[in-house]
């Protein structure tokens, strides 16, 4: 007696559903991985005002700007010695930003020791600034003997059109 063959059919077509359900979870699988952002291979930009959204895919994108937190500005003194520095972007309105120092007064002049000062309330689009120039004297034996020693070190010499610098970030960093 022969035996009779056994019906496969149903455990065929259960494996072929198995396969296919095996390839469609791979290909699921490599679009998850392909999606996956890679370490960069570069260095990002340096910082911008306002900014910059990047395209790559890695984490710390390559061509990723941060939004720029300091804020630089400048102005160029009036004959008053004064001016109104204005910030290259203007930081939120009501936001009083802080100072990073005292203003800079670029000296191409080669002239004696410039001191600038704040002389009033930084505000989100700029701050007034004055600058002194170091006045040279002459003291005399005489003079210094007399004990008449009346030295101004800083006077009012004329600083119109020198170029001031300032930086301020806002006040939270």
């Amino acid at each position: 007696m022969v035996p009779s063959p056994v019906d496969t059919s149903a455990i065929q077509s259960q494996i072929a559903a198995a396969v296919i359900k095996a390839e469609q979870a791979a290909a699921a699988a490599a679009q998850v991985q392909a999606a996956v952002p890679q370490p960069a291979t570069t260095v990002g930009s340096a910082e911008m005002v306002g900014g910059q959204v990047g395209t790559a895919t890695t984490y710390k994108r390559g061509d990723w700007v941060p939004a720029r937190i300091s804020r630089t500005g400048s102005c160029v003194l009036a004959a008053s010695n004064a001016c109104m520095a204005a910030w290259t972007s203007a930081f939120a309105v009501g936001t009083a930003p802080v100072m990073l120092g005292d203003p800079v007064a670029i000296n191409t002049a080669a002239l004696q020791p410039i001191d600038c000062d704040i002389t009033g309330a930084p505000t989100a689009t700029g701050v007034p600034v004055k600058c002194w120039i170091a006045q040279s004297s002459a003291l005399t034996l005489t003079a210094l003997t007399a004990g008449k020693i009346d030295v101004l070190p800083f006077g009012a010499a004329s600083l119109a059109g020198t170029t001031v610098t300032v930086s301020a970030i806002p006040p939270s960093q």
